[in-house]
């Protein structure tokens, strides 16, 4: 038997306790029988578990406007649907909404994610690819004959906080968006000009979210 202060208890993981010397002893959870708390607090969470996940998240895109280095932020929410495989790694769908300028995009994608380390508080990597459909935005303050979605993909790193249920997701990823905008030019010295340019939408985006 062992008396001591409970520092952290991690279920099916360890628990962490602290001697009368003041030292902290980690104990593998398959060397406890059972344990009793008298007085004092204990910090309890659980490692993600295998099963199926929803992750949410919102945040703001943060992209260069023009030669000028005009920065738009912009809007983006996000969800994903998977399958986590351990506490390390996971696979989803996912599907958003993100504002650029004048256009927005609803992207359909592939997310993979890994967590480092097996821990309460860990970082993690995020990659997403897919394909967004887009279309203008009435209230834009540019004109398009015709918008195009195209290829989508995001790398990020972020921080993941893990809760008794739930884990919040703080996110710092750079987002690309293929697109094809078809505009028409209208200069009082030459004729209608109409000009397709295939753009490249570069992001850096800041979210938090919430895993269930």
């Amino acid at each position: 038997m062992m008396k001591g202060e409970i520092v952290e208890f991690v279920q099916d993981e360890y628990l962490i306790i602290r001697v009368m010397e003041g030292q902290d002893m980690r104990i593998p959870a398959n060397y406890i029988r059972s344990f009793k708390i008298k007085e004092g607090k204990m910090s309890i969470y659980n490692l993600p578990e295998k099963g199926y996940f929803n992750y949410t998240k919102g945040g703001f895109l943060f992209t260069k406007a023009n030669e000028f280095d005009v920065v738009n932020v912009n809007m983006s929410v996000h969800t994903i649907n998977g399958y986590r495989h351990n506490e390390f790694y996971s696979a989803g769908l996912g599907f958003g909404l993100d504002r650029y300028g004048s256009t927005s995009a609803f992207p359909v994608y592939l997310s993979l994610n890994r967590d480092f380390f097996a821990s309460r508080v860990t970082p993690v990597f995020n990659g997403n690819i897919g394909y967004s459909w887009m279309w203008e935005i009435d209230d834009g303050w540019e004109e398009f004959d015709d918008v195009n979605g195209g290829l989508y993909w995001e790398l990020g790193l972020g921080l993941r906080i893990n809760y008794k249920k739930t884990a919040l997701i703080f996110n710092y990823a750079y987002k690309r968006q293929n697109s094809e905008l078809t505009m028409t030019e209208d200069l009082w010295w030459r004729a209608e000009n109409t000009v397709t340019e295939n753009h490249k939408f570069r992001n850096m985006t800041l979210t938090v979210g919430m895993e269930f």
